[in-house]
């Protein structure tokens, strides 16, 4: 008897698992014929067997570097085998816009190119902009940006920050 199995292992990039193993086994049961008089034993040997193809599973945000493992072929008494498929982070584009609401102007924008599931990272940090964008005299609004990490989709990461002017009143107490 012979068992020959196949494990596929599926992982990120960094080492982690990405998916459970999946195992495809084949068995064997040779029998042979023994001849009385020289002792030898002549086995016949089990034709080859196969196990199938598998699809690599889909991880959003991932690209597998193989599609499918191929089906595999195996006589009895071959090696087990392992096979690894691994998982690369997609490359992902953001981008922060800064909007004058008073003006319907776009003030700046910046973009950042990063991997699926990191933290965005802008060349100024956006809570640094609103700060530099105060001290020019505008109110900082709304914004949608809370520090996030790259989405699967390009269009999850785009991003606005709102200002309207400040206005400081002028009487005659305050000249202005």
């Amino acid at each position: 008897n012979d068992t020959v199995t196949r494990t596929i292992h599926y992982l990120y990039d960094n080492g982690n698992t990405a998916q459970p193993d999946k195992t495809q086994t084949v068995s064997f049961n040779e029998t042979g014929t023994k001849d009385d008089v020289t002792g030898k034993i002549t086995w016949s040997n089990d034709d080859a067997q196969t196990v199938n193809s598998v699809i690599t599973p889909s991880i959003t945000g991932y690209t597998p570097d193989k599609d499918k493992v191929e089906e595999q072929a195996f006589k009895f008494g071959d090696k087990d085998v392992e096979v690894t498929v691994t998982y690369h982070a997609n490359a992902q584009i953001a981008k922060i816009t800064y909007i004058d609401d008073t003006t319907k102007k776009n003030l700046d924008s910046q973009a950042a190119i990063g991997k699926f599931g990191q933290t965005i990272t802008f060349a100024t940090a956006p809570a640094a902009e609103i700060e530099n964008y105060k001290k020019k005299g505008y109110v900082f609004v709304s914004n949608n940006w809370d520090n996030q990490t790259y989405q699967a989709v390009d269009s999850n990461n785009v991003f606005e920050v709102h200002f309207k002017h400040g206005t400081t009143p002028v009487d005659p107490e305050h000249p202005g």
